[in-house]
């Protein structure tokens, strides 16, 4: 049976059989239509190999689609060597032991040192919401926070004797992250004078917006958006961004990576690891004071 025909064979089965919608039908076809590319669509269908098959796999691995839709095309050819296996006798299903290659990690985008100051130095002091943006910057890149996190905080969170958040983190794991002198400058100027022109009802949450609620993860995007524009940076800046750079130049000051999971609040320390590219000149630098052989 030539391929092409075995794949209108499975989209009949899914519509009359199976019950699909043919708007599914049609998504599994697609996905085998790939197939048909790459073997030819005159091919046996009952004499493709497994090997034939991840080959495919590894091809669409490199093929620039989404993680989703090369986990998708995956589960089509599943199913549809299941169906050859239980109507067309074929003796091993070759699909059931498909598997992805792992994709490399993306290396995380950062701002340098004097790219997060253009920032934070961009909000108007004068007013109560540049008061508010200057503070939720400071800390933000002060602490590493999860833009949720940030934006979750409350005014019992921070303790101004001993200059640390208590943070509900993923999970809601709380942790206990530190900051510095000039994130303390501009979150108490916040607190004592522009938090108070903001507030208009009783509430716990640290950050306001203009209607006197919690600000939130979008609102924090366009604050952070329009000051990196107005600054002139010419980078992508999204809130997620000041949490690697914050990474970043920790691990480049010499921070070790147990002491950065911690502070990020990452579960395993492998998640943390991604942000070693950034310092193999600082690794050898180490490497030489520190080796007898060096």
């Amino acid at each position: 049976m030539e391929l092409r025909e075995a794949v209108i064979s499975f989209t009949t089965y899914l519509l009359e059989n199976k019950g699909y919608s043919s708007n599914t039908a049609k998504a599994y076809e697609q996905d085998l239509k790939k197939l048909m590319e790459y073997l030819g669509d005159d091919i046996d269908a009952l004499s493709i190999t497994k090997s034939e098959l991840q080959d495919f796999v590894n091809f669409i691995s490199k093929y620039g689609l989404a993680p989703s839709t090369r986990e998708r095309i995956i589960s089509s050819l599943r199913s549809f060597f299941s169906f050859l296996a239980e109507y067309h006798n074929i003796e091993k299903n070759p699909a059931k032991l498909l598997y992805m290659p792992k994709k490399t990690k993306k290396i995380p985008e950062y701002l340098t040192k004097e790219e997060v100051e253009m920032i934070l130095n961009m909000p108007d002091l004068s007013t109560s919401i540049g008061q508010r943006d200057r503070a939720m910057l400071e800390l933000d890149f002060a602490s590493g926070l999860r833009v949720s996190e940030l934006v979750g905080l409350n005014l019992k969170d921070i303790d101004f004797d001993e200059d640390f958040l208590r943070v509900l983190g993923k999970g809601n794991k709380e942790r206990i992250v530190p900051f510095g002198s000039m994130a303390k400058k501009y979150l108490f100027l916040y607190i004592k004078e522009g938090r108070n022109q903001l507030l208009r009802r009783k509430t716990q949450a640290l950050f306001l917006n203009y209607r006197g609620e919690r600000i939130t993860r979008v609102g924090f995007y366009k604050i952070l958006k329009n000051y990196a524009l107005k600054a002139g940076i010419k980078k992508r800046v999204y809130p997620h961004i000041l949490r690697h750079s914050f990474a970043t130049l920790m691990l480049q000051a010499g921070c070790d990576l147990r002491t950065l999971q911690i502070l990020l609040g990452h579960s395993s320390i492998t998640t943390t690891q991604v942000y070693t590219h950034v310092d193999i000149k600082m690794l050898k630098e180490t490497y030489d004071r520190a080796h007898p052989r060096s």
